[in-house]
């Protein structure tokens, strides 16, 4: 499209005048302020009146009246602070100058002596005066005797005691006493708190409103029972339990207190169907697999027994799966489910490659302590060729249980926390199954805080006794090297050989890494790491094979992305990258 030259020069005019006028709120807005310094006053005591400063303050080259006005201000909210932090005769002293055409104001703070706590009372009377919580509370009152009085804390704590009361069930709760007493001239204050709970309430008729579940269902999903104690962590807990399960898009619980008679309050809770399918596709690159492209279906209910429907279909450079799952909510369908599974693989990482197939049924308990338990039982169909071998045909029926943990103190980028994660499975030969095995795994990782950073240690071991490893499927071989193994070595490339010199795992793995993080700037951090491990036939054979180097990392909304260069047994000019994306534990 053409342009006329009244038209350009009308366009260049308005950015020249809309950069003008962006400069100069720019220079207004980064005018030099007048300088301020406080003496008088130290540590916390200074840094908590700090926070009493205003907002505004005056710019370099303000007149002397608004100079005046500023320390007018200035005077009046710290002295409001130092009241609150228990200085009830502080005194100020202010002057100021211009030097180079900049205000130099002084504040001298002289907080006299402190008001301190002679005597406090603090009791908790009525029904719920023997409850644990408060207890738990009370044992750590807010003063001292001999202490500073800092409003703050008598407000922190009495706050503490409302919100242990309403958690509890006790919405009827009063303050008979809540006093600070000041006696400015003794320097002593007298604190009463006084806390009636009065009656505790209680659940009562709770209603649900939905159209996804049936009945009997439903009542498993229900947490809060008639006539049990009202507390708002049930309240939530309950909500939440609804929204984990995926059967609906919106929870709401109503808690309709206005209507409670003789203390039982109606609960209505209302559901609202999510979308019944959900379709997802992926494209994606490792280091380990190469590209991918990934295509998921869930459909979250099928029937009035909220039987769920998982199926997926990925293809990538080395590996190409099939998966098909049927889950069925338990007992506690919060906690318990019972998965039927269909799975097809076909895997070609180096030098092993396998096509298997996979039938079973899988069961996953979780437990208050946080604990997950699964016991399965699963027919493994597979054929499995090493380069230079023959292909080794099987079927094994295994049966086996897992149990794991994970405790973090941040899920996405944990400082500090750990994770462990044990498998053990069998077969019996004749017991549909070609022979005998019986395997043992253990994945552990460990991260502590050092300094600014952070250390991550990682274990991992696996044993197995069979009989040739050539006739284990490839899928109960171990392998190390990798960005989750042996960092400086391919996927897959440390384990025993065969004549044909082809890498074709082994039964048993001994894997190990440190790693140090430390933060660089914002979201960036860099680590470095020692990696060692092997995978063999006899633990008299075992030949660690470790790897060095170091990486970038960046704290994502999805979990930290991982950069690493590692290089084999120190040669550095064997250089091999990794890349990985996800939380740690």
């Amino acid at each position: 499209m053409a342009v006329s030259k009244q038209t350009l020069s009308c366009l260049i005019t308005g950015v020249l005048l809309y950069c003008a006028s962006t400069i100069s709120v720019s220079a207004a807005d980064d005018a030099p302020l007048a300088k301020l310094t406080i003496s008088g006053v130290s540590g916390e005591l200074k840094a908590a009146l700090e926070k009493h400063l205003p907002v505004s303050q005056p710019e370099c080259n303000a007149a002397k009246s608004e100079v005046t006005d500023y320390f007018q201000s200035l005077k009046t909210s710290l002295r409001k602070g130092a009241r609150a932090l228990g200085y009830y005769d502080a005194e100020f002293t202010s002057g100021g100058k211009e030097v180079n055409n900049c205000w130099e104001m002084t504040l001298g703070i002289d907080p006299g002596q402190p008001v301190r706590v002679v005597s406090q009372f603090i009791e908790v009377k009525g029904q719920g005066s023997n409850e644990t919580r408060f207890r738990q509370v009370m044992q750590s009152p807010p003063y001292q005797q001999g202490d500073i009085l800092n409003h703050q804390l008598y407000d922190d704590f009495k706050t503490q005691l409302t919100e242990t009361a309403e958690t509890l069930g006790y919405l009827d709760a009063v303050y008979e006493q809540k006093t600070v007493t000041v006696d400015p001239v003794a320097y002593q204050a007298r604190v009463n708190l006084v806390l009636n709970t009065g009656p505790r309430y209680t659940f009562g008729d709770i209603t649900v409103e939905q159209d996804v579940l049936g009945d009997d269902l439903i009542t498993r999903f229900i947490k809060i029972k008639p006539g049990t104690p009202f507390s708002t962590e049930r309240v939530i807990d309950q909500q939440q339990s609804f929204q984990r399960s995926g059967y609906y898009s919106l929870v709401e619980v109503n808690v309709d207190i206005k209507n409670a008679k003789n203390q039982q309050i109606p609960v209505t809770i209302k559901l609202t169907r999510a979308k019944r399918d959900r379709y997802r596709y992926k494209v994606g690159y490792g280091t380990d697999t190469g590209p991918r492209v990934r295509a998921e279906l869930q459909r979250r209910w099928t029937g009035d027994k909220g039987r769920k429907i998982e199926a997926s279909a990925q293809w990538a450079q080395t590996l190409s799966e099939v998966k098909f799952e049927l889950i069925e909510p338990r007992e506690n369908p919060d906690y318990d489910n019972l998965a039927y599974i269909i799975d097809w693989t076909y895997d070609t990482s180096n030098d092993v490659d396998s096509m298997s197939f996979e039938f079973g049924a899988d069961y996953t308990r979780k437990v208050d302590s946080g604990w997950e338990q699964g016991l399965f039982i699963n027919t493994l169909i597979d054929r499995t060729t090493a380069d230079g071998g023959e292909p080794d045909n099987s079927i094994l029926t295994l049966v086996g249980g897992r149990l794991s943990k994970t405790q973090t103190n941040n899920e996405n980028f944990a400082t500090s926390g750990w994770n462990i994660k044990l498998k053990g499975q069998g077969a019996v030969d004749n017991l549909l199954s070609d022979q005998s095995v019986a395997q043992l795994e253990v994945n552990t990782k460990y991260i502590f805080p050092v300094g600014k950073g952070r250390l991550v240690n990682r274990l991992d071991v696996g044993v197995t006794n069979a009989g040739s490893l050539e006739d284990l499927p490839k899928k109960l071989r171990f392998f190390a090297g990798g960005g989750a193994s042996v960092r400086g070595y391919d996927y897959e490339s440390i384990g025993e050989e065969n004549s044909a010199g082809s890498i074709i795992g082994g039964k048993n793995l001994l894997v190990g890494s440190v790693e140090y993080e430390h933060p660089i700037k914002d979201e960036w951090s860099a680590a470095v790491f020692l990696d060692a491990g092997d995978a063999f036939d006899d633990w008299g054979n075992m030949d660690l094979q470790y790897g060095v180097g170091g990486g970038i990392r960046y704290r994502s909304p999805i979990g930290p992305v991982r950069v690493d260069i590692g290089f084999p047994d120190g040669k550095f000019g064997d250089a091999t990258f990794h890349l990985s994306v996800g939380p740690d534990l």
